[in-house]
């Protein structure tokens, strides 16, 4: 196994060098990523994956935004989960539409309790439906998991590189999802998430400007009786800390995990 858990690092490493360079997009609060993820993964487990979010807010130009995802996944290896979605927006005042095909991975560069965190790193490409007036994301960073006695932590720091002809910004991005929940029962683990998007690596912009997500959840996970299979779920309603964020953001995560 130390092989194969070196080669991983050095994967890793090399998709972060490669991701640094060139043009990037700073890291957005887009509501459609109100995830945090784990490093650990299930090997031979097919997913099927619901994600929504809406965002409230006295400002018209920042209430009523909507996110809706739906997803394939399959745990290919005992270290890589791969996942397909499609994405559909809308946006404040507007009306719903498809807006793009995401490909997203999952690697697990360590086996729990090796170290004192769990390790892993998120790669996602995003491709969007208007060509002609947006351009594709690439948005990666490492996955870090700990345990404080009764309560799982988890932190993502995510890069976000933009791609193609029609690019909006640049500069090296950067944004963290963080989670904690106490472990009370399978089926209903409290906690608290906090989402950020700080804006350009080396032009960090102004705490007034910069988008913070912060609020209560709940998730768990249920058998389903005679049906193969578990759902999980994850709810929550994420307060906004600056300016720029909304006032409020709700959001639904449902997964149907299937073993094979």
């Amino acid at each position: 196994m130390r092989p194969i858990r070196l080669s991983r690092r050095r994967t890793v490493v090399a998709l972060l060098a490669a991701g640094i360079g060139g043009t990037v997009l700073p890291a957005r609060a887009d509501i459609g990523e109100l995830k945090v993820y784990t490093p650990l993964i299930e090997t031979g487990v097919l997913e099927f994956e619901y994600r929504g979010a809406r965002t409230f807010d006295s400002d018209p130009a920042k209430n009523g935004a909507e996110a809706q995802k739906f997803s394939l996944g399959y745990g290919l290896t005992d270290w890589w989960f791969f996942e397909v979605y499609g994405a559909w927006a809308r946006d404040p005042g507007g009306s719903a539409h498809f807006d793009g095909t995401e490909w997203e991975s999952v690697f697990q560069l360590t086996e729990p309790g090796e170290y004192w965190a769990n390790f892993g790193v998120l790669a996602e490409y995003e491709r969007v439906q208007n060509r002609k007036a947006d351009s594709d994301e690439i948005d990666f960073g490492p996955l870090i998991e700990h345990d404080f006695g009764p309560v799982t932590t988890d932190l993502n720091l995510i890069f976000s590189r933009q791609t193609g002809p029609h690019l909006t910004e640049r500069g090296v991005g950067f944004g963290y999802r963080l989670q904690a929940r106490w472990r009370l029962l399978p089926q209903c683990q409290p906690g608290l998430e906090a989402y950020g998007d700080l804006g350009p690596i080396g032009i960090i912009n102004p705490l007034p400007e910069e988008q913070h997500l912060f609020g209560p959840v709940a998730q768990g996970r249920f058998t389903l009786g005679s049906m193969p299979g578990t759902l999980q779920y994850n709810f929550g309603y994420l307060f906004g800390l600056t300016r720029e964020s909304p006032g409020g953001a709700v959001k639904l995560i449902l997964e149907y995990e299937l073993p094979l």
